[in-house]
């Protein structure tokens, strides 16, 4: 996986923690469609006087996921690890 595609997986996943959705155009995104680690989605918020709040982005896929996460787990460090392991 190429660095730019690692960074943009790090996007969605970074909005996935805050609990929200990647907005984006940018045709990266549509790359990871295609290959099947991201996913359009429109997602509700709730509701005000104007309406339903609808959001609409990019989450990642469970293919994502693994392959950001396994990606993450290639470069890491050997003294990050041990400092890891020596915290669980």
């Amino acid at each position: 996986m190429t660095k730019t595609k690692l960074r943009a997986l790090e996007k969605v996943f970074e909005r996935e923690i805050d609990r929200s959705v990647l907005q984006s155009n940018a045709e990266i995104y549509d790359e990871l469609a295609v290959e099947g680690f991201v996913q359009k989605v429109t997602k509700r918020f709730g509701v005000d006087r104007f309406g339903a709040i609808e959001v609409t982005g990019w989450i990642l896929t469970i293919a994502g996921n693994y392959a950001y996460c396994s990606e993450c787990d290639s470069i890491m460090s050997d003294e990050d690890r041990r400092e890891i392991e020596a915290n669980l």
